[in-house]
């Protein structure tokens, strides 16, 4: 009886959600060129993954990658409508924030100080936008993402 249980959980299969990566086949690209991929405002892709082991449960599996997002709000917009027109609530209305952006245009930014205080909060970027989202990614000339595989020359 112990012999026949031990052969019975020798030969029981994994669950596909929990397999290592390494035994699944993903593809990441959904576009006709594989190397675009645009990132949602949550900065993570999801893609999905066929396991290519034997394995029990689900045969998709999900996956997600944390990303540079390519929408959203962008951090630059958000300063300059805080450093100009900060005093009125314009940079919290731009960020999701409307019952903050109207007490701010009521208020003359919190009477100045809270205006001064949310340039710095914006420009540090601890001031996010709403509903858990990130800035947009904007690299520059000097960004560079090395990404792991062969390497083109």
């Amino acid at each position: 009886m112990i012999i026949l249980s031990l052969i019975k959980l020798a030969n029981s299969l994994p669950p596909c959600a929990s397999l290592n990566r390494w035994y699944l086949d993903c593809n990441m690209s959904t576009s006709k060129d594989p190397f675009v991929i645009t990132c949602p405002s949550s900065g993570y892709y999801e893609y999905s993954c066929t396991p290519v082991v034997e394995c029990e449960g689900e045969t998709t599996v999900k996956q997600k990658v944390l990303c540079y997002p390519t929408d959203g709000k962008s951090p630059a917009i958000a300063l300059t409508l805080s450093v100009v027109l900060g005093f009125l609530g314009a940079d919290r209305f731009y960020l999701g924030y409307p019952t903050i952006g109207i007490f701010k245009m009521f208020t003359g930014g919190f009477f100045g100080l809270g205006w001064y205080i949310d340039i710095f909060l914006i420009a540090l970027r601890i001031a996010k936008p709403a509903q858990g989202n990130v800035y947009r990614f904007e690299p520059n000339a000097n960004f560079r993402i090395r990404l792991p595989g062969e390497v083109w020359m």
